[in-house]
């Protein structure tokens, strides 16, 4: 199973309200989410997923994931 990344990199301008959510970022733990309606791709809330399985195959993996997530 994927692991999560170790880090996470975001670059930003410092100035204006760049600089503001920057800060926010650093000292209070608060992170920024653009509204869908502000991205400059369409596509970017619409995302598609393609399972190459079969449906035992897919229920057996979430299964194992619910479990594993849950101990």
């Amino acid at each position: 199973m994927e692991q999560s990344p170790k880090h996470f990199y975001r670059y930003r301008k410092i100035a204006g309200e760049s600089g503001e959510f920057l800060r926010k970022t650093l000292l209070e733990d608060e992170l920024y989410f653009a509204k869908p309606s502000s991205f400059n791709d369409p596509f970017d809330c619409l995302p598609s997923f393609q399972f190459d399985a079969t449906d035992a195959e897919i229920i057996k993996y979430y299964a194992g994931f619910l479990r594993s997530a849950t101990h």
